[in-house]
């Protein structure tokens, strides 16, 4: 009885959700202690095995994890925007709650919102062990996955201080047109958001939103067979070498959102409005703002 018991206990443990229409789902697993992900759309992998978590000053949360705990419900938005795709835009989605606890009972909650074509997913930690306020977040394992044959629309993220002035990285490098995914990046550093991947079934981008100064914004490494890309900060040499490349957060804490949008033509990729569907505003504004005259500074 006691060997079935422990049995029960080392099974993985599997969470389904769906969007409202049911044609997109998202399954993320808890098999050997590593929380992953998968995202397929219409039956069809979008999205392959991924890994979810991150690397703390307070603990691991990327292996030895256990799914403790999960909840779904339904959302509902109704927003507009004047300077956007659409001015008015009706946002559903089911929402899944995730906790995650590691080994040393530390927790982890994984909050994804799954509508007809996105999947956004962010983490949070509500308290640490010893009554630790704070914690650095040295890293995450966060990475996307895609299915063989995948090749790839993306920018190389550029090293620190270089260019014209040394003011890149600028964002303004090219880009690849159908480049394959095992490629190195030109500069070896990766890539810059946003990515977007040809697969055979579809195409997926990559993003990410609700970056506020609590974070650092982010892009993703070199591909790595079996792992895809991951999520990578920044170089510590971008802040001109003063400071940190980690993050430093107090708790409770929540990072932003990483952004997955899906379609079996380029329709939903160009109408997403995840990046905003998914935040909500920092502040009202004082007026409703119109737009006037504007100055440009290159000649």
């Amino acid at each position: 009885m006691a060997a079935l018991l422990a049995a029960s206990l080392c099974q993985a443990e599997e969470v389904k959700v769906t969007s409202p229409s049911g044609n997109l789902e998202v399954v993320v697993n808890d098999e050997g202690g590593k929380a992953t992900y998968q995202v397929s759309l219409d039956g069809k992998q979008m999205v392959t095995k991924s890994n979810l978590g991150l690397n703390t000053s307070i603990g691991d949360l990327t292996n030895g994890l256990k799914i403790v705990a999960n909840k779904t419900e339904a959302v509902e938005k109704h927003y507009d925007m004047r300077t956007i795709k659409t001015s008015h835009i009706d946002y559903k989605a089911n929402k899944l709650m995730l906790t995650l606890e590691n080994q040393e009972k530390l927790q982890m909650t994984v909050t994804f919102m799954v509508s007809d074509n996105d999947v956004a997913f962010r983490y949070g930690i509500a308290k640490a062990p010893r009554d630790m306020q704070r914690t650095l977040i040295y890293g995450e394992a966060t990475s996307f996955n895609f299915p063989d044959g995948t090749t790839t629309f993306i920018t190389p993220q550029i090293g620190p201080n270089t260019g014209w002035a040394n003011t890149k990285p600028s964002y303004e490098e090219g880009y690849s047109v159908d480049g394959a995914m095992n490629v190195k990046s030109h500069y070896g550093r990766g890539y810059t958001f946003p990515c977007l991947f040809h697969l055979s079934d579809g195409w997926a981008l990559v993003s990410e939103t609700g970056t506020t100064g609590a974070y650092c914004g982010t892009h993703i490494s070199d591909y790595q067979a079996g792992i895809g890309y991951t999520i990578a900060f920044p170089d510590k040499g971008e802040n001109g070498g003063f400071g940190s490349e980690f993050v430093a957060m107090s708790l409770p804490a929540e990072t932003p959102w990483r952004t997955i949008t899906v379609g079996s033509t380029l329709k939903p990729i160009v109408e997403t409005t995840i990046s905003y569907d998914v935040v909500d505003p920092l502040y009202e504004p004082s007026e409703q703002y119109k737009e006037g005259r504007y100055t440009w500074s290159w000649r």
